[in-house]
């Protein structure tokens, strides 16, 4: 019955650092991405698109960074693992990188896409 905690513990620690890492994430791409959309958009519908790209980008991140898929192997057999101090901190060490990079990949990606909209602007 120890163990069973101590899963609990690591789901909702690795929940709660994915969430930190994508707020700090939006809390900094929150200014750069309002002036890249304001060159296309009224300030209205720049309001609306940065907070749907944002919370498009905290949502993937969040979901890629827990990597539930990879955690339940902790539950999966006819005993559960055991899980160490070593392991709970390694674990979260892993969902910090993967919500970084996932988070890194989906801003690029937004922003990319923002600036195919300002080039298709300016050509018409």
């Amino acid at each position: 019955m120890g163990e069973f905690p101590m899963f609990i513990i690591l789901l909702v620690s690795n929940l709660l650092l994915a969430t930190t890492i994508s707020l700090m994430v939006a809390a900094i791409f929150r200014r750069p991405l309002t002036i890249i959309l304001q060159r296309r958009f009224s300030d209205e519908a720049c309001n609306i698109w940065g907070r749907y790209i944002l919370f498009f980008v905290g949502v993937m991140s969040i979901a890629i960074g827990t990597r539930i898929w990879e955690i339940e192997r902790y539950l999966i057999g006819s005993v559960p693992t055991e899980i160490s101090t070593d392991q709970l901190a390694l674990e979260l060490f892993r969902t910090a990188i993967a919500t970084l990079a996932s988070n890194s990949i989906f801003t690029l990606l937004a922003l990319i896409g923002v600036s195919i909209a300002l080039v298709a602007k300016r050509n018409n």
